[in-house]
């Protein structure tokens, strides 16, 4: 204990709630209160008793739930309570808890296969650079070493070329050999 034996009795002495200086006592000393009590009574002061904690639910039937294999959520839902309260009253009542049922695992998810082929535009003989961007993405991440063929023969390379019309306005152009 930090505190002395005096500033200990005068606490208690000028207290307006007895039991509620044994905890304040408690954390000022950084001890538990049944080390408070112990002391208390060393010291020939008539230890205010515990008030018992009052349950606002049928702890007859929350026993019953529980043996019934209820979870603390289950049986908190089935007496009209949030689990905080139910969970707390099993804990001071020391009985064990019932697990949550276990879930099915998820399936795993197969290795991906390959992609679809991807059709071609059709309406326009043109095609977006966001439309090829999208096409060689999903080439690549599925057949990295695959050989791109135009037509009949096999691309050489690629490349942009951007021009200016008339008006200034750019026009970029992907050039394919």
């Amino acid at each position: 204990m930090q505190m002395t034996d005096d500033e200990i009795r005068s606490s208690m002495r000028r207290a307006k709630h007895p039991a509620e200086q044994v905890k304040v006592l408690a954390e000022l000393n950084a001890c538990s209160e049944a080390e408070v009590r112990t002391k208390l009574e060393e010291l020939g002061i008539t230890v205010p008793a515990k008030k018992p904690k009052v349950w606002k639910f049928d702890t007859g039937r929350a026993c019953r739930l529980l043996a019934e294999g209820r979870t603390d959520l289950e049986a908190a839902e089935m007496l009209g309570i949030s689990k905080q309260p139910f969970g707390d009253w099993r804990r001071s009542m020391k009985l064990p808890v019932n697990p949550e049922p276990r879930r099915q695992a998820k399936a795993k998810r197969a290795m991906p296969g390959p992609a679809p082929a991807v059709p071609p535009i059709r309406e326009t003989r043109a095609m977006t650079a966001a439309r090829m961007a999208e096409i060689f993405a999903t080439l690549a991440h599925w057949y990295p070493d695959a050989i791109v063929s135009f037509g009949e023969q096999d691309i050489q390379f690629v490349e942009l070329v951007c021009t200016y019309e008339g008006t200034g306005e750019l026009v970029p152009r992907v050039q394919i050999e």
